[in-house]
């Protein structure tokens, strides 16, 4: 039973980019389990899903290598610092965060309105003039015939703050990185939720490592669900990318709304 929910929730965290920690931490903890516990758990549910769905994207060429190798270091150290570090932590605040992260991230994606703000623009019309500071560390970047313009000395900390919060939360990340890809750095839904995929990887990678460091699950107890999580994250990446861009937008943001809503009530009624 417990693997054949998990196949469903690595479905949907595969269509929607999720990276399934958001799906995983929540079934976790209706099933009783602590957060700590629920956490490695999650981490390590992830990263078999993000095993399987990077690999069904990068078949399909749908991910944009060169942003995951700019973004994904920073989070990736960060995530195995705060998995390291996260055990010592009382439980209802990482609900409490947990929560206001899922929640954050579907508003961000329901306040975007239309395409790439700066794909195809110049400096100028972005705000900034063309010999700014900022301009100098600003990466342009083509992607799907768009030209996108992603300030690094924004992004960086901020994936990297991503990072640590994912790693304490066991969550990988996938939530957030969308957010960041689609509403940040202007990148196309179907590219954003493929590249995601390979970045939750990473930091799945990072968080589980950093966490077993302060205490570890039976391996034994995750092989069952982890098979679970391979086959329904094949299944969600043949569906993300089948589904017209607006609604897999949508899908993500109805996902992050319903999933931060039960996580803000578990959490203020247990």
């Amino acid at each position: 039973m417990l693997a054949l929910a998990v196949a469903v929730a690595a479905c949907v965290a595969a269509t929607t980019g999720l990276g399934g920690g958001v799906i995983y931490v929540p079934l976790m903890l209706a099933l009783g389990r602590s957060y700590r516990e629920a956490a490695q758990v999650s981490l390590f549910l992830a990263l078999a899903t993000g095993v399987s769905a990077s690999a069904g994207f990068a078949r399909e060429g749908q991910v944009d290598w060169k942003l995951v190798a700019v973004l994904a270091p920073l989070a990736l150290g960060a995530a195995l610092l705060s998995g390291a570090l996260a055990s010592g932590l009382p439980e209802m605040p990482l609900r409490l965060c947990l929560a206001a992260v899922v929640l954050g991230g579907a508003v961000a994606i329901l306040r975007r309105r239309g395409g790439a703000r700066c794909a195809g623009e110049s400096a100028v019309r972005c705000g900034e003039s063309p010999d700014s500071f900022l301009e100098r560390l600003t990466w342009h970047h083509n992607v799907d015939g768009s030209r996108l313009r992603i300030v690094l000395p924004l992004v960086l900390p901020l994936m990297a703050g991503l990072g640590a919060i994912s790693g304490a939360l066991g969550i990988a990340g996938g939530s957030m990185n969308v957010t960041v890809l689609m509403a940040c750095c202007q990148v196309p839904a179907q590219r954003a939720v493929a590249t995601s995929a390979v970045m939750n990887l990473l930091a799945c990678l990072g968080g589980f490592v950093g966490s077993r460091a302060a205490g570890a699950v039976p391996l034994q107890a995750l092989l069952l669900p982890a098979a679970g999580a391979l086959l329904g994250a094949q299944a969600g990446t043949r569906l993300a990318l089948r589904l017209p861009r607006a609604r897999l937008r949508a899908l993500v943001a109805v996902a992050l709304l319903l999933i931060g809503a039960w996580t803000a009530y578990s959490a203020l009624t247990r």
